[in-house]
């Protein structure tokens, strides 16, 4: 192909040889002029064609946190035709992603531990550009008001719902009601693409002071620290497919009052550098050598005791170096008791501990903090203990903050669970529904502090009848905790087995089936019958709540347990408060599932009995991690029951699940009650506490 250039060079030369040829004119003859040597031309240099300038690299920075960082969170970028780019967070929860070459809209995911659950977190960018993309419960929000159905994750396959005008309205909506809060935590800028750095200041400490949860189905809950105080916390909610809130609705989320303490994460370093410092390169002997120990910094010291009512239900020990509080108390045990086993562990040895989260605000000076850890194996592990600020006799230079535990010497576990019960009728005749069920785990320790010595306790608060439920010692054994016996308040039942999960409401996956009764059943706590002893009790109905009944519960609203000791008339109540509020059916039924695998399924319903046995599941995307399977498997009037925990708590799907005595061979009808058998459990949890398990019952 000829270019212009040298089209050009070749039309010059013709033209100077075609006026060398015609030079006479008019005049005299010029003489003949003998013919030049034929010249070769010269070669034509070559042609480079023009490059043309490189697209500019795209890369995208952000911070990936909870409140606190997502260390080693995995971070995956989805651009709007599916491809995707991935990076590792560090221990910050910092990351950069390359996304040049890649056409936007972004959605930008990060997948990492919070306490011990996995937990994914949802961002997003409009444009191909490179910027800040932070990753944050708030941006989660964010994300759940543009995509389809409410669910945050679902903007991966759905990108075209990332409009710049979509994305900033729905930004600055949030930035609108956060306002208070972003003001005394000084936190500022926009809340996807501000400056964020995990060190307790700014957009950091702001999401110390909110917490935001988006529920299957869209609704978004949010409350701040300053606003869990009362028995009904303040808190906005409002559905994320449909209006966005107004600056009216920035008083659902209070400040802290002026001139208080604006608290965060790293108001409480010092408690996590002492637990580090504790663990790091020590084992179980240096941790308790008392003149050597480095697990001091961390309880409060008797000789600053705080100024503090005593309390008569303290219970004594042997108390660990490091440890020596009698002011110490949390959940009825000491902070030996409490702790001992971490330091005694040698699995801790060298175990990194994550920056104290806050659960609760109890007082000014006052916190509920859950301390989550991971062992070098990779596992993960956390508790929770109360801490106070030092009076100021204290000799403490590091911000005088010390673990005082809840100062109750009763252990009371309360949190929502959902339920999947997956029906297995194993006989033609047998007549097992699969349903949704909804309700709370309540625990009262038999074991712990006082427990022993509980007669009954009535629990009362939103959700329940109004007659209160009762809970009362197993006339069983091997049962640790109190188990419940009524939903309406009668004290006289007895229970044979353990039963802390109180069914709130439930329906049956086939919307076909219209006359499933939740409260019948294995693992109900009413039938048509009464309890076993009970046969002179009168029927009764528990009215479930409804729907929207159930999403008008709070989280972090308080419940009274009124405790009655043996051989003593009177009763004292202790407060306990749900921190998250019980799933809606529809809301279950939105959930995303593991489901064991057909192969484990039929290993299951053919299990000849022996100590353990080994189960399998399918990992689901979207679907939280399994952390634990349970079993308890029938033969006749008989059962074993066991369990097996899940790690690492990411992706496996095995598990061997090992029972307290040998299993029974699951070939035998469960006779009481007598429609139902043997269960198998998968239990996930969010990182709010709420359990999530799927039930695989067998019927026959």
């Amino acid at each position: 192909m000829t270019t212009p250039s040298a089209f050009k060079l070749t039309f010059v030369a013709a033209a100077i040889v075609a006026l060398g040829a015609c030079s006479s004119g008019g005049g005299d003859p010029v003489a003949p002029v003998a013919p030049a040597a034929a010249q070769t031309p010269a070669a034509a240099a070559p042609v480079v064609p023009e490059t043309p300038a490189a697209a500019a690299p795209v890369t995208i920075k952000g911070v990936a946190a909870s409140g606190a960082p997502m260390a080693d969170a995995t971070i995956v970028l989805t651009d709007s035709t599916g491809k995707t780019v991935t990076a590792t967070a560090d221990a910050n929860g910092a990351f950069t992603l390359d996304a040049s070459g890649l056409s936007a809209p972004f959605v930008v995911v990060a997948t990492g531990t919070v306490g011990e659950a996995v937990v994914s977190l949802v961002s997003m960018q409009a444009s191909a550009s490179s910027s800040t993309v932070n990753v944050t419960p708030i941006t989660n929000a964010i994300a759940a008001t543009l995509a389809p159905g409410g669910d945050p994750l679902a903007l991966a396959s759905n990108p075209t719902a990332i409009t710049a005008s979509a994305v900033s309205a729905s930004e600055a909506a949030l930035r609108l009601v956060l306002g208070p809060l972003m003001a005394a935590t000084g936190a500022s800028g926009n809340l996807i693409s501000g400056t964020f750095t995990a060190d307790g200041t700014g957009l950091d400490q702001l999401l110390d002071q909110v917490k935001v949860d988006v529920k299957p189905g869209g609704l978004v809950e949010m409350s701040s620290l300053a606003g869990e105080g009362g028995t009904v916390p303040v808190s906005l909610v409002f559905d994320a497919t449909g209006a966005l809130p107004t600056a009216a609705d920035a008083a659902k989320l209070p400040a802290p009052a002026p001139g208080a303490d604006v608290v965060g994460i790293g108001t409480f370093a010092s408690v996590g550098a002492a637990f580090n410092r504790c663990f790091a390169g020590t084992t179980p002997v240096t941790r308790q050598v008392a003149a050597t120990t480095p697990c001091g910094g961390i309880v409060v010291d008797d000789e600053h005791a705080l100024d503090m009512a005593a309390n008569p239900y303290v219970r004594q020990a042997a108390l660990l170096p490091g440890f020596a509080s009698a002011t110490y108390l949390h959940d009825g045990e000491t902070a030996d008791q409490q702790l001992g086993s971490l330091i005694a562990d040698a699995g801790m040895n060298g175990a990194k501990f994550a920056p104290p989260e806050i659960m609760r605000q109890v007082a000014a000076d006052i916190f509920l903090l859950r301390f989550p850890f991971r062992r070098v194996d990779g596992s993960v592990g956390q508790f929770e203990s109360v801490a106070r600020k030092v009076m100021s006799g204290s000799t403490a230079t590091d911000g005088a903050w010390r673990l005082i535990g809840n100062q109750r010497n009763y252990a009371i576990v309360m949190r929502p669970a959902a339920q999947r019960w997956t029906a297995v009728n194993t006989t033609p005749t047998a007549t097992g529904v699969s349903a949704y069920h909804t309700g709370m785990t309540v625990s009262f320790s038999t074991v712990k502090g006082n427990g022993a010595n509980v007669e009954w306790v009535k629990v009362t608060g939103p959700g329940l009848d109004a007659a209160g439920m009762i809970l009362k010692p197993s006339a069983g054994t091997g049962c640790n905790a109190l188990t419940i016996v009524s939903q309406k308040g009668f004290t006289g039942r007895t229970r044979a087995n353990c039963s802390q999960f109180v069914r709130l409401a439930g329906a049956a996956i086939d919307p076909a089936v219209t006359t499933y009764n939740p409260f019948n059943g294995p693992g109900a706590l009413v039938t048509s019958g009464g309890f076993t002893g009970d046969s002179t009790a009168p029927n009764f109905v528990i009215t479930p709540p409804t729907d929207a009944e159930l999403k008008a519960l709070t989280a972090g609203t308080q419940y009274t347990f009124t405790v009655k000791l043996v051989g003593n008339p009177t009763t004292f109540d202790l407060k306990d408060r749900l921190r998250n509020r019980p799933l809606a059916i529809s809301e279950i039924a939105k959930l995303k599932w593991h489901d064991l695998t057909p192969a484990a399924l039929d290993a299951y319903k053919a299990f000849a009995g022996g100590p353990s046995f080994t189960t399998s599941w399918t990992p689901q995307t979207g679907a939280l991690p399994i952390l634990n399977v349970s079993a308890q498997l029938w033969s006749g009037t008989a059962s074993t029951t066991g369990q097996g925990n899940v790690v690492p708590r990411v992706t496996t799907g095995t598990a061997t699940v090992s029972g307290g005595a040998s299993f029974p061979a699951v070939s035998g009808l469960n006779t009481s009650p007598t429609n139902g058998g043997s269960y198998l459990g998968l239990t996930a949890r969010d990182a709010l506490g709420m359990s999530i398990k799927s039930d695989t019952v067998l019927y026959y």
